[in-house]
């Protein structure tokens, strides 16, 4: 059973280096090209990622391995969710949902309106998991990536309905 952990402090780091790497080199079709822009990250900005106070750093663990990894940063109002990725052996099992809940009751606990996050428009897997957990499309243009194409901006709403 994946054992979900929060990320806090120096004596996290080479976990949460370890878990990043992995998810940059997951040769999937759908790793974005922007995995070549993380991997020229120093120590350093690697380091103040983890240790930013205000944001999120999320994984699953199983037999003492990284399998999964989330990250949730605040913007005003609103939090955003970054980085989700699941090893490639483990996915299938639900687990992606579970960081994203991890995410969503951060967001939830310090007051946000909305998650936010983005997505490549060729990535149906992941459209598929988001638009099951609640998600839609937040009518927003997304980044254009290095390749050209442009990213799906999808939100969920956490306010309660009027």
């Amino acid at each position: 059973m994946a054992e979900l952990r929060y990320l806090d402090g120096e004596q996290d780091w080479p976990l949460w280096l370890a878990v990043r790497r992995a998810g940059l080199g997951d040769t999937s079709e759908y790793t974005p090209p922007i995995a070549e822009d993380w991997a020229q990250l120093s120590e350093q900005q690697w380091r103040d990622m983890l240790n930013d106070p205000t944001g999120l750093k999320a994984l699953l663990v199983e037999d003492d391995r990284p399998i999964g990894v989330v990250r949730g940063a605040r913007d005003g109002t609103w939090a955003m969710l970054h980085s989700l990725w699941i090893a490639p052996e483990a996915r299938g099992r639900g687990l992606a949902g579970r960081l994203i809940d991890a995410v969503v009751a951060w967001a939830r606990e310090w007051g946000a309106r909305f998650v936010m996050l983005s997505v490549g428009p060729d990535n149906a897997p992941a459209l598929t998991l988001y638009r099951r957990h609640g998600f839609v499309e937040a009518g927003l243009p997304g980044k254009v990536r290095a390749d050209g194409v442009r990213e799906v901006i999808l939100r969920l709403d956490l306010r309660p309905p009027r």
